[in-house]
């Protein structure tokens, strides 16, 4: 099989992945991604320099 018939179209694999976006209340970019699929999940800090969490 060639490397260019495994690419799909995200939408064709969306059912397996789901995916949650977290982003700035100003300037609406992109801070962290959390994505599940297959049993993994995926976090993607780029735009996250410190992540804060209140106690209960």
């Amino acid at each position: 099989m060639l490397q260019s018939e495994m690419k799909v179209d995200g939408n064709a694999i969306g059912g397996l992945l789901r995916e949650i976006v977290v982003r700035c209340p100003d300037c609406d970019s992109v801070l962290l991604r959390i994505v599940h699929g297959r049993g993994r999940y995926w976090v993607d800090l780029t735009g996250t320099r410190c992540l804060e969490f209140a106690e209960g």
